[in-house]
């Protein structure tokens, strides 16, 4: 499971290094778990940076695996924050999108 998670950072960083626009500055930082309930393993990993303009926070739950990535992010004009929250697991995909008038 340790390996699992060190693997997904790895990935995680390469995706946050992919995006990061020439000449800006940008952070990761990230935190998880691993343990044992009734026999069996689970772990949780979770990473945020920032993608554009996009706080983006990603995990990783043992056990099943599934991807929860969560998408936070304000319009130009700073009328409008949007979340998207995007759910993987078994090759498929959900995605939800909502956005509120701030």
């Amino acid at each position: 499971m340790q390996r699992q998670s060190q693997e997904y950072k790895r990935l995680v960083e390469q995706r946050f290094r992919e995006t990061q626009k020439p000449g800006t500055i940008g952070g990761m930082g990230g935190g998880g778990i691993i343990g044992m309930h009734e026999g069996v393993g689970f772990g949780k990993q979770g990473f945020h940076y920032w993608d554009g303009k996009a706080l983006v926070k990603l995990h990783l739950f043992d056990g099943h695996e599934l991807e929860i990535m969560e998408r936070l992010s304000i319009s130009e004009d700073r009328t409008k924050l949007s979340c998207v929250i995007e759910l993987s697991t078994a090759g498929r995909t959900v995605r939800h999108t909502e956005d509120f008038t701030v």
